[in-house]
């Protein structure tokens, strides 16, 4: 295997995330606890253009409204004759809802990433710009954007295996 000419590591919560440039290949690794995995793509099946995207993660607000949902009902049993029979209910509901409702909270902040696609517009792989240095990030993107270059002038991928 090649030497890699780019690499960019990043983590967003718990998901370390590598990708690596080499001559022919683009090599996304990612790992979170005890799982791990790596796909790898020749250069030449990828689109040269980068995508720039910025929104919330999916599911925001369903975790928002379910947290208040979780919440409404834990007041609800507070004042029913369940609680005088599980007084353990209450509690117990309250901190889901309250659990759900942190979760839905902590993706309400907008985030940017940079998405790689195939040539058909298939999303590959992508970069959480909050994860990673800015510096390193633009790097890799240049580095990105100069291995098409260097394939337009004439040096293809060769079709070996990684």
């Amino acid at each position: 295997m090649t030497e890699p000419r780019a690499s960019l590591t990043y983590q967003f919560r718990r998901t370390t995330s590598n990708l690596e440039i080499t001559d022919n290949y683009l090599i996304s690794r990612w790992k979170k606890g005890r799982e791990h995995g790596e796909r790898r793509i020749r250069l030449d099946l990828l689109s040269p253009d980068l995508s720039l995207v910025t929104s919330r993660p999916e599911h925001t607000e369903a975790g928002i409204i379910g947290g208040i949902v979780v919440i409404a009902l834990a007041i609800v049993v507070f004042f029913s004759v369940v609680q005088v029979k599980i007084p353990l209910l209450f509690p117990f509901i309250a901190a889901v809802g309250i659990a759900i409702l942190v979760c839905g909270l902590r993706n309400l902040k907008l985030q940017t990433w940079t998405v790689i696609q195939d040539e058909k517009g298939v999303m590959f792989t992508y970069i959480i710009h909050s994860g990673c240095d800015r510096v390193q990030r633009e790097a890799f993107e240049d580095n990105y954007r100069t291995a098409f270059e260097e394939m337009k002038k004439g040096k293809q991928p060769t079709t070996e295996s990684p």
